[in-house]
């Protein structure tokens, strides 16, 4: 059996091993490699959904990493700037760390921010 799947844009090709009785399957038409899996076709394509859930996070997280190193270097990055890029990588790192971990980033990006607005002055 095969299939494609269709999600946020992006094209998943899935198939069955009948050996193993496993769905499987990868995003297509993309540079990296993402790969999903499950015991029934359902559970694939949950997986597939995600698994492009997950790799557009991660994508977000490292344009704004980007976006505050560039600003950073080239000496435009403000308080308000700061605060905008501080708030959107708590909201986005809330989802895939623990409370815990949460708590320290918070608590080291917070850190940043005085650092940036000591610069600044």
């Amino acid at each position: 059996m095969q299939d494609n799947l269709t999600y946020k844009g992006y094209q998943g090709h899935i198939e069955i091993d009948l050996d193993s009785g496993i769905f499987f399957g990868r995003v297509l038409n993309i540079k990296d490699v993402i790969t999903f899996q499950g015991q029934t076709f359902e559970k694939a394509c949950q997986a597939f959904y995600d698994s492009i859930d997950d790799y557009l996070e991660f994508c977000e997280d490292i344009m704004l990493s980007i976006k505050a190193k560039k600003a950073k270097e080239e000496g435009f990055i403000g308080i308000a700037e700061s605060e905008k890029l501080l708030q959107q990588l708590i909201s986005t790192s809330a989802v895939v760390w623990s409370p815990q971990t949460d708590k320290k980033s918070i608590e080291t990006l917070s850190e940043l921010l005085k650092t940036v607005e000591d610069e600044d002055k």
